[in-house]
């Protein structure tokens, strides 16, 4: 079955700011959410827009951790909703996938370290 987790980064970042530092924190005391696209054949474009809903929707989830209002606590919200989407489109490896991301955002992904190193 095909799923990935999206994980928020708001917390690592809230460490890094308190600590001055970074510390990784486990997955498990990360907030995630289960993408689940098993059904979507991700060489057809109508799919990979779903997919990307999908993801964009669990990485606004995850990172919406009522920090109050502001604007440092905005900027911190979409930093992780971005990275959010970021890692998981390099996790599905997927070309048109990775293709709408760049289109959408302007910005490359960068493949998580495990890929690169079986590669």
């Amino acid at each position: 079955m095909k799923r990935l987790a999206i994980l928020s980064i708001l917390a690592l970042t809230a460490s890094v700011a308190q600590q001055g530092r970074a510390v990784a924190a486990p997955d498990a005391e990360l907030p995630s959410r289960l993408v689940k696209y098993s059904d979507l054949d991700l060489s057809q474009p109508a799919a990979v827009t779903a997919l990307y809903g999908r993801i964009e929707f669990a990485a606004r989830s995850v990172c919406d951790v009522n920090g109050g209002y502001g604007l440092a606590n905005a900027a911190r919200f979409r930093q992780c909703v971005n990275g959010s989407i970021a890692r998981a489109v390099a996790e599905v490896h997927a070309p048109l996938l990775t293709a709408y991301h760049l289109a959408r955002t302007n910005r490359q992904i960068v493949a998580p370290a495990a890929a690169r190193l079986n590669r």
